[in-house]
């Protein structure tokens, strides 16, 4: 952001199959096509940059609502 320079490290669970962000190093995030309110697995985010754009969380087994970063 900016071309600012920064480091991209990269979660050791990434990938992992969750239902819940304390199952992951960061984000529990859901399937694109997930519904927000519905039970679901998600995977865990793949690296300290991997939250920019439009996205779900699982929270507890539930699709949560939504977020964008740029």
């Amino acid at each position: 952001m900016f071309g600012t320079p920064a480091c991209v490290i990269p979660y050791p669970d990434a990938g992992k199959a969750c239902k819940d962000g304390s199952e992951c190093e960061g984000l529990c995030k859901a399937a694109p096509d997930a519904v927000i309110g519905a039970e679901a697995t998600g995977t865990c985010q793949k690296d300290t940059h991997d939250i920019y754009g439009c996205y779900d969380e699982i929270k507890a087994g539930v699709v949560v609502g939504g977020m964008c970063f740029d």
